[in-house]
């Protein structure tokens, strides 16, 4: 779901939980991208082959949303961006500027 960029199933989730399951969703796959095995997901359920650095930039912007978590925006928004970046660093895909 994220991969396609489907914000609606988390968007009744706490956006600091959100931030943490895609915290731990980038770690299995950077571990996978370096032949480690994953720490939370099965790992024929993650995508293989996306690119070290692009997830190392995605950890960076990860790290930024989880000092703003608790912040008073609208959660949705939040969220919605979140899976935006997640789906723009799983594939690769060139999206507008948040």
């Amino acid at each position: 779901l994220v991969q396609a960029g489907q914000a609606g199933p988390l968007a009744n989730w706490p956006v600091a939980l959100v931030v943490d399951t895609l915290q731990k969703l980038c770690l299995d796959l950077t571990l996978l991208s370096l032949g480690q095995a994953p720490r939370y997901f099965p790992a024929n359920s993650l995508p293989k082959g996306i690119p070290t650095r692009r997830l190392v930039g995605w950890s960076g912007s990860l790290r930024k949303s989880r000092r703003q978590a608790d912040h008073p925006l609208n959660a949705l928004l939040q969220i919605e961006n979140l899976v935006m970046q997640a789906q723009q660093a799983l594939t690769g895909a060139v999206l507008p500027p948040t």
